[in-house]
């Protein structure tokens, strides 16, 4: 008897980590109220720009944050800062290379509970053919019953890191050198995500 309970504790300690998993509930991304933003310094000014197209999932379990996992894609060709020519020279070759390297990639490896509002996600960014671990403090607003959608919960997080784009072989650093675009970009990220009560 002792050993038949040893046997099924061991199961049931093994399984643990698979039954966490598969309790964190899966959220739908609110594309009308979620947004990748970015912003870098043009000699004295900030140009802030955004992706308008991407796709991405959400597993999150508010009492488990260390169940939980964030994927995302970027389309590079959606970039958009309200410039048409300036946008076609950040798709080219110059700078983010669409054609060659389409998406944005990051991947989250593990998910931090820092307090009761603070997260930290940490995970792989890959932007063209650069792979980086990433740190990335995050701010969970919340989840709450959605105010305008019947029996839904909504969640809110707010996410920004600055990188330096040299890194990623975004651009050669020649305009770097010239003191037209810095090589730091912060990159904003605020979303919505929902779910069926």
């Amino acid at each position: 008897m002792k050993s038949l309970m040893t046997l099924l504790l061991s199961c049931t300690i093994g399984l643990a980590p698979f039954i966490a998993s598969a309790q964190a509930p899966v959220w739908e991304i609110d594309k009308d109220h979620t947004n990748f933003y970015f912003r870098v310094t043009h000699i004295y000014s900030d140009v802030i720009g955004r992706f308008k197209d991407y796709d991405g999932s959400v597993v999150f379990d508010p009492m488990n944050p260390e169940g939980s996992k964030m994927s995302f894609e970027i389309e590079v060709k959606s970039i958009d800062t309200g410039l048409r020519k300036r946008d076609k020279h950040l798709r080219s070759e110059d700078f983010l290379d669409a054609s060659e390297y389409p998406l944005i990639t990051f991947t989250s490896s593990s998910i931090e509970k820092k307090d009761d509002t603070t997260l930290e996600l940490t995970g792989t960014l890959t932007i063209k053919d650069v792979s980086k671990q990433i740190r990335i403090p995050l701010s969970y607003a919340g989840t709450m019953d959605h105010p305008l959608v019947k029996n839904t919960e909504v969640a809110g997080f707010n996410g920004e890191i600055t990188i330096d784009r040299l890194e990623y072989g975004v651009g050669d650093g020649k305009y770097y050198e010239m003191r037209v675009v810095d090589k730091d970009v912060t990159i904003v990220f605020t979303t919505e995500v929902m779910r069926k009560k």
